[in-house]
């Protein structure tokens, strides 16, 4: 019986090469639903703040805009703490001003001549009190027109995040 030595295909190795090859395929394909889900609820996150964002550069409230054909953002409704941008939309909140399914917060920042940053009004929750598995920022570039006609270059992030999990 010296002819079965080292013999590499008997049963054993065969059930357990199979059993291999199949739970590795069914870890594969586990990893590529949850992972096609992940991806799933950020692009819904990001459809969100991108349509959050393009309605704010409107003129129509909740918008911030100076007119239909003037993109530059009213200064004025966006100064001191966003008091104005709040009366025009009796208190409320981002997410019920935009209609929003998930929790939503909006930082209006200007940047200064010697290129810092200022942070103008925050409307929603301060950064960081936002605890969330899951939120998606997106920035825009503006350019912020005052009162007395001059501009000044700025954006303004939205984060649109979901409520946390117990």
């Amino acid at each position: 019986m010296s002819f079965l030595k080292g013999q590499y295909f008997s049963f054993d190795a065969i059930v357990g090469g199979t059993i291999f090859i199949l739970t590795a395929i069914a870890l594969f394909s586990y990893w590529n639903g949850i992972n096609g889900s992940f991806d799933q609820a950020h692009d819904m996150l990001a459809r969100e703040a991108f349509r959050i964002s393009e309605t704010m550069l409107t003129p129509v409230p909740p918008g911030i805009t100076a007119g239909w054909r003037d993109a530059h953002v009213n200064y004025s409704l966006v100064d001191d703490d966003c008091s104005l941008l709040l009366d025009g939309l009796d208190g409320a909140g981002p997410a019920d001003a935009f209609g929003s399914g998930y929790l939503v917060s909006v930082y209006f920042d200007e940047v200064n001549n010697r290129g810092g940053v200022t942070r103008v009004c925050t409307w929603g929750t301060p950064e960081d009190e936002i605890d969330s598995q899951s939120a998606y920022r997106m920035r825009r570039a503006v350019s912020y027109m005052k009162e007395d006609g001059k501009t000044s270059l700025g954006y303004f992030d939205i984060i649109v995040y979901e409520q946390p999990r117990q």
